[in-house]
């Protein structure tokens, strides 16, 4: 999409009774009106000075994009092998879909397969469940120690927390999918041209049009983009099948080859219903791809006494988690003590379920009774050996409708995709993908701003990448910094455009938040209108 140029210039009013002069002037200016039109035009030349075929590829790619990104959601049936380039011992995993319903705000349902386990698959938000036989968890945990009750999963909803199952609600969702379809900007090989004027003009996310010839091919009703092709129906534009090999901003290594078809208003409305239906089953559900500490249980010395009547033992079991992300749940140790004197059982098994909240520790008790007549000095020992523990999400139901409510309102909304230029390649560009999933050439307009995207929760988004924390200086913005003053200017545009939509700004930089924070208070824009949050740039 070309910037505005100048109105064309209007011809004064010719003398009576001479046609030369106004013709001449007619002329020219249709001259002057197709050499300012040129000189605005932001996309390679062809050697005829029209627009070359790789351009209009990309025009026609917009076309099938900005469709497929505007929709509702959308229906996948194909297969998807990833892998977590950034995790310490990176593997390939591949999962099989049919018939996956997904939204363009992450929910989705449907059918998925690791190899031949196949299990039933739902998001909701940012929420993963799955309901198959104990093989699929165990395919899905290769490395679940023995004493995990994967017992107690099998054909159970569960949450899919902690296990490395690709989120394909997320993955999947039309919006976040149709940038990745799109014109990839962070390569450095890109070229700049002329800074756009607004809205970001002389920030860090400054936007420039690209003079460089896009890398894309289109043959047919196929669209190519480096290694991602773009099936697509050539009369409604609407994509039919997706095919390629790409890495994600967050460091997803992925090949995809999948049939598309369009979700229909009937088939949002039962995702959404099914998933109001569902919510009460998981107000606490298994998590068993959640890590927990070790030492899980510790024995405690000098429990109590120990008579030929009774023998007292105690452990400490813990609820802390390795991994440091919040969560609210519980611990479920179903112990199962044995006791043995001389190598020989005595006494009568001692069989509880302990629930441990995250983060806490309970003291357990279990005493052998019945001992019989031994001798004096006889050691009694406790084996728990066969416990078991199986971790536990919480959610509340006000909670859960409260993600539902939202996710279905911003699935329902309708978003206008536009091109616009380029950020500068690097920081900028990286932290624009790696927020809204969109490549920085594309935004969302509404009303008479351009916002960087659009989320899940309903939100519209913008990014401040790195560079700003340098014009801070005790908590605020530098009032003598040019940037100060447009990004206030932005805030009170955005404000009008968004109505009465929310909108998130994302920093790169904590130092940013603070000030950001600081500027929109100071301009009477509260956190009912703009949220800011600190997010950093991933590497």
């Amino acid at each position: 999409m070309a910037p505005p140029g100048p109105g064309a210039p209007q011809p004064a009013p010719a003398a009576k009774g001479g046609k030369g002069p106004l013709i001449a002037l007619i002329a020219a200016a249709v001259l002057l009106v197709i050499a300012l039109a040129v000189s605005f035009i932001p996309f390679p030349h062809s050697s005829d000075g029209g627009p070359t075929a790789a351009f209009r590829a990309q025009q026609e790619l917009d076309k099938v994009v900005f469709k497929f990104g505007q929709t509702a959601g959308a229906k996948f049936s194909g297969t998807l092998k990833y892998t977590y380039t950034t995790s310490t011992n990176p593997t390939e995993d591949s999962i099989e879909f049919k018939n996956l319903v997904v939204s363009s705000a992450n929910n989705s349902e449907g059918t998925i397969k690791l190899d031949t386990q196949e299990a039933q698959y739902r998001q909701i938000g940012n929420n993963v469940y799955a309901n198959g036989p104990k093989e699929f968890w165990t395919k899905l945990i290769p490395n679940a120690p023995t004493s995990l009750d994967l017992d107690s999963v099998a054909s159970k909803w569960a949450d899919t927390d902690g296990t490395g199952l690709l989120w394909l609600g997320s993955f999947l969702s039309p919006r976040k999918l149709a940038g990745r379809l799109a014109i990839g900007d962070s390569a450095a090989s890109t070229s700049l041209g002329q800074e756009l004027p607004a809205p970001n003009n002389g920030l860090p996310d400054a936007r420039f049009w690209p003079t460089s010839d896009p890398k894309v091919t289109m043959t047919g009703n196929t669209i190519t983009v480096g290694s991602m092709t773009t099936t697509f129906d050539p009369e409604s534009k609407e994509v039919t099948h997706i095919k390629g090999s790409s890495t994600t901003a967050d460091g997803i290594k992925y090949t995809i080859d999948t049939d598309v078809a369009p979700m229909t208003d009937n088939d949002r409305e039962k995702l959404f219903a099914n998933e109001r239906s569902f919510a009460p089953e998981l107000l606490a559900v298994p998590a068993p791809g959640i890590g927990v500490r070790d030492p899980m249980m510790s024995a405690v010395s000098n429990a109590g006494s120990c008579t030929s009547a009774l023998c007292q033992f105690a452990w400490d079991l813990q609820g802390k988690l390795r991994s440091d992300t919040y969560r609210t749940g519980y611990i479920n140790y179903g112990m199962n003590v044995s006791f043995t004197a001389n190598g020989n059982a005595v006494a009568s098994p001692c069989s509880k379920v302990v629930r441990v909240d995250f983060g806490s520790t309970t003291r357990a008790n279990c005493d052998a009774v019945n001992l019989g007549n031994l001798p004096n000095g006889t050691s009694i020992r406790a084996n728990v050996s066969n416990s078991k523990y199986l971790p536990f999400n919480t959610k509340t139901s006000d909670n859960l409708s409260n993600i539902i409510d939202k996710n279905e309102a911003a699935a329902k909304q309708q978003i206008t995709l536009v091109r616009t230029g380029t950020k500068r390649p690097g920081d900028a560009t990286k932290y624009n993908y790696q927020i809204t999933d969109m490549p920085s050439v594309y935004a969302v307009k509404q009303g008479d701003y351009e916002f960087d995207g659009f989320g899940p929760a309903g939100s519209f988004l913008i990014t401040l990448s790195t560079g700003y924390d340098q014009h801070v200086n005790g908590g605020v913005f530098d009032p003598n910094w040019a940037g100060t003053k447009t990004l206030l200017e932005q805030a009170k545009q955005q404000v009008a455009a968004a109505g009465n939509i929310h909108i998130v700004w994302f920093t790169a930089e904590e130092n940013t938040a603070t000030a950001a924070k600081a500027l929109l208070a100071s301009a009477g824009i509260t956190d009912q209108k703009v949220d800011v949050y600190y997010s950093k740039l991933e590497s």
